[in-house]
């Protein structure tokens, strides 16, 4: 599968916990925001803006998981962790917040000045990197810490319930953006680089 396409990543290891499952997450999350930035990159504006929406799509379903299941959970167990629950919390509200400051400068690019284009394009970028910034520690965060603990924590039974509807959840929204990557991907193919 071409680069920049979001996927269920590669077979997990036999005892598919939390932190397999959610590993897969992330990785499809990177990906996806790769296929928007190249879109932009490209000047694609009206794809990088389809897939900037299909990106949020999937944050939701990844961020409303955690909220609602991973980090209630964690609450619940009132164990020690290396990073406090407010942290976690608070880092999706800023990466909401991000989203919509993206979404908006991406919206309000000038059509019809080239130079502020570039300008404006070069000034979203750097936006887009305080959210990868963000999401990266977020998730190693998570990684590190918070997914390792649940899934020592929570009775196998539980575990794989959760994991398994996280995962269907997961796949559903994937399924749903697959013909919006497939087109990207062969319309970013199709393209050529400038190079001088």
């Amino acid at each position: 599968m071409a680069a920049g396409t979001p996927t269920a990543a590669p077979p997990s290891p036999p005892d598919d916990g939390l932190y397999a499952a959610v590993i897969r997450c992330h990785g499809g999350l990177e990906a996806a925001f790769a296929a928007h930035q190249e879109a932009l990159l490209l000047g694609e504006l009206a794809l990088a803006g389809e897939l900037l929406d299909a990106y949020r799509a999937l944050q939701r379903v990844h961020i409303g998981f955690e909220d609602g299941q991973l980090l209630r959970r964690a609450r619940q167990g009132g164990f020690d962790l290396r990073w406090p629950l407010r942290l976690y919390d608070a880092e999706h509200r800023k990466i909401e917040d991000l989203l919509d400051k993206v979404t908006k400068r991406l919206a309000a690019l000038p059509a019809d000045d080239e130079a502020a284009l570039r300008r404006e394009v070069l000034a979203l970028l750097e936006v887009e990197r305080v959210l990868k910034h963000v999401c990266e520690h977020h998730e190693a965060r998570e990684e590190q810490d918070l997914l390792p603990r649940l899934d020592r924590w929570l009775p196998p039974a539980e575990r794989s319930a959760l994991a398994a509807a996280f995962a269907a959840d997961w796949a559903r929204a994937l399924a749903g953006q697959a013909a919006l990557h497939e087109r990207a991907r062969h319309r970013l193919d199709g393209l050529r680089f400038r190079r001088g």
